[in-house]
């Protein structure tokens, strides 16, 4: 089974009213502001901090969403969700998972608004 490509550049633009000059504004925000969502994710993991990681989840989901990123909305989500119940038990290796999926959203972007 192939997996879906990390980035759907066709459905970004069809989110987007089929404007390809917004969708280079928005990955250029994306570049700039990933960083820092994925900071506020992994101090919050680190420190155990429920409410902060479903905050930093939600943030960083609505920034990826924009891309048609199923892999690290879906590892977003149950991040969040998790972390408004209160159950942080999976969320060190949730993290290691979406540090591989940005990393790859991220690659994946600049090659696909260059």
């Amino acid at each position: 089974m192939t997996e879906p490509p990390i980035f759907d550049r066709a459905a970004a633009v069809a989110r987007l009213g089929g404007s390809v000059a917004l969708l280079h504004e928005i990955a250029k925000a994306f570049v700039e502001e990933c960083p820092r969502l994925m900071a506020d994710v992994r101090a919050a993991v680190a420190r155990q901090d429920a409410k902060s990681l479903a905050d930093a989840a939600h943030a960083l989901k609505g920034t990826v969403a924009y891309f048609s990123a199923a892999g690290p909305c879906e590892t977003l989500d149950v991040l969040e969700r998790a972390a408004r119940k209160g159950d942080l038990s999976s969320s060190v290796v949730l993290l290691g998972v979406l540090e591989g999926q940005v990393e790859g959203l991220t690659a994946a972007i600049a090659a696909g608004t260059s």
